[in-house]
């Protein structure tokens, strides 16, 4: 019964069937993460040692990025663990540069910036996975692009008010971009059918993201 829902196409989230190899493989993998990240860990601590700089906030932001890569390389080949992991690590080296002062913003105005580094990082990680940007890709990636340089702009100051009182003030207009937008993607949906861009995977019987 279970190879019949295989065979119908059905996915696993563990694309890897876990066997003594493969563990030891991925102990080996696990402590050589832990090493890396002990070693960059112990080495910034240790150049900025007696200074008021502190390392936690990259360091951890580094830790969750590894987590990421070693569930996409050990288990399930997701291009979408891989951006989180390339988000992450691009999440961490700003949070230094932040830490040290070569980037004097605070991240009430940088946390926007976040949405719009794993927007472009689902582009280059599809690549990684596949070798080629997948459709399923584009519309999460253009979304989270555009509410994260939606928001950087509110918190950067280029906007000379609020996000809230945007909302406050102009929620009816986006009700009439969603309403657009929804009906532009009916529109698209019904002329491709089942083969509309992100309701369906064109990755042609690969891992599921």
């Amino acid at each position: 019964m279970t190879d019949s829902k295989n065979s119908g196409g059905k996915r696993k989230f563990f694309v890897i069937p876990q066997t003594k190899e493969t563990v030891r493989s991925n102990i080996i993998l696990a402590v050589g993460f832990v090493l890396l990240l002990a070693g960059i860990a112990l080495s910034l601590k240790k150049i900025f040692e007696g200074s008021n700089i502190s390392i936690i906030r990259p360091v951890v932001l580094l830790a969750f990025g590894e987590i990421c890569f070693f569930i996409a390389i050990a288990f399930t080949k997701s291009s979408l663990c891989v951006s989180l992991g390339l988000t992450a690590v691009v999440s961490a080296v700003l949070a230094f540069l932040m830490d040290i002062g070569v980037i004097s913003l605070s991240i009430k105005q940088m946390w926007p910036f976040s949405l719009l580094v794993f927007g472009i990082m689902l582009i280059p990680a599809d690549f990684i996975r596949y070798g080629r940007l997948r459709t399923v890709f584009l519309f999460p990636a253009f979304m989270f692009i555009g509410l994260g340089a939606i928001f950087l702009l509110f918190s950067m100051g280029v906007v000379p008010f609020s996000f809230r009182r945007f909302i406050s003030q102009c929620w009816p207009l986006i009700l009439v971009f969603l309403g657009i937008g929804l009906i532009l993607i009916f529109i698209v949906q019904k002329r491709h059918n089942k083969d509309f861009p992100y309701m369906q995977d064109d990755s042609q019987g690969e891992a599921q993201i």
